[in-house]
């Protein structure tokens, strides 16, 4: 799960929680905060601690983007005062916290037992709070997965080609459509798992999606 930095609460003020949309977007980038689901249509904003149980409407710190089908399994679970029981991806390390193995999200039980049993329950709990792993029953519109496996194959084709170029000058060429594809299919964390061996990818991965917060990447960037 993607971390992000969304930057200082805007001097200016909104009016409505919708009107942050728009800057949230252009902070972070058109990606869920949750599942990580290119946001094509209809961004939602999502109060991290549920608006009808108390959560600040407005307030900065309260606000993430999130696509329908998280927001929906979210619905109104959190209440005021009870968001320090969950994992959020502008305030935690959420990259580390769950793996992506063949692109199907887990918990990452050997960070989080490092991390602490308070920790590894703040990330399971986010977990279960939009069914990170769903796969949906017959007639259920959740199409997570699909995005996420077709984000997954995309990956792993790039990577199988990314192995067969020697030539410098291709492989910047390269390294610029993958990318391109990256951000269009979305799922950070994907293409971060299948590209684990190259640093020079996951270091312009981490880049290009914008608000990724680096701190939790040091690792690769030093």
């Amino acid at each position: 799960m993607r971390p992000v930095n969304k930057g200082k609460e805007p001097e200016e003020k909104y009016g409505k929680y919708q009107d942050a949309e728009i800057l949230l977007e252009k902070r972070i980038g058109a990606y869920c905060s949750f599942c990580e689901l290119p946001i094509v249509h209809i961004p939602e904003v999502e109060h991290k601690e549920a608006k009808a149980l108390g959560g600040d409407l407005l307030a900065w710190k309260n606000l993430l983007l999130s696509c329908k089908y998280c927001n929906t399994r979210k619905g109104k679970q959190v209440a005021a005062g009870c968001g320090k029981l969950y994992l959020w991806a502008d305030e935690d390390d959420t990259f580390h916290a769950y793996t992506y193995e063949k692109g199907i999200p887990k918990l990452n039980k050997e960070f989080l037992r490092r991390k602490g049993d308070a920790f590894e329950q703040r990330a399971a709990n986010l977990f279960q709070l939009v069914k990170l792993d769903n796969f949906p029953k017959p007639k259920e519109k959740d199409r997570r997965w699909i995005k996420r496996l077709e984000a997954y194959n995309s990956a792993e084709e790039s990577l199988g080609d990314w192995k067969k170029i020697q030539d410098k000058a291709d492989k910047e060429l390269f390294l610029n459509q993958t990318l391109r594809l990256a951000k269009a299919t979305g799922f950070f964390s994907v293409w971060m798992e299948v590209f684990k061996d190259f640093k020079e990818v996951q270091k312009r991965l981490i880049a290009e999606f914008e608000g990724t917060n680096t701190a939790y990447f040091s690792d690769i960037l030093n």
